[in-house]
């Protein structure tokens, strides 16, 4: 599968293994997005933000899962 491909991807803290779950037309676009948003602090998501602050970035992976 293309990352430019809709899909059903997972961000996922490797310290805990939590996982943020989402859907999109097109995954690359989504996680630049994300990670974006992450790093500026100013995730839609709070727990996701909560836990990226805590952890940091290096502790997180970016997955296609369908």
């Amino acid at each position: 599968m293309s990352m430019n491909e809709s899909g059903i991807y997972c961000i996922r803290n490797s310290i805990n293994n939590k996982c943020y779950v989402g859907q999109s037309k097109n995954v690359k676009k989504r996680f630049i997005h994300h990670k974006s948003m992450l790093r500026s602090n100013n995730h839609a998501n709070p727990y996701l933000q909560k836990s990226w602050n805590k952890h940091g970035e290096n502790n997180f992976v970016f997955e296609i899962l369908e």
